[in-house]
This record gives structure tokens, C-alpha cells and sequence, in this order.
């Protein structure tokens, strides 16, 4: 069963510094902010995390 969606993002936080991010988006239009990865870099790909 189906409850929700994860949305995976690269996020830019200064000049050379990038953090992952999910979040996280149910049924009842809630999002949340599921998980968080820093020290990424511009070249690091999206991984399920």
C-alpha cells in the first residue's frame, strides 16, 4: 500500500557546499523532512537514503 511519496533534492548551501535532502509528501498533503546529507558536493549524485 501506497501512503506517501519521497522527493530527493540536491540543495546548495554556500559557494562550493551541497547538502541531499527527502522529504517526504503523504496523502494528506503533509510534507516533511524526512533526511538530511551534508558534505556533498556539486558532483555527488542522488542516492536513496
Amino acid at each position: 500500500v501506497v501512503a506517501g511519496r519521497n522527493y530527493f533534492a540536491k540543495v546548495k548551501a554556500g559557494d562550493n557546499d551541497h547538502i541531499h535532502v527527502r522529504i517526504y509528501h503523504d496523502l494528506s498533503n503533509t510534507k516533511t523532512l524526512t533526511s538530511v546529507q551534508t558534505e556533498k558536493s556539486h558532483e555527488d549524485e542522488i542516492e536513496y537514503f
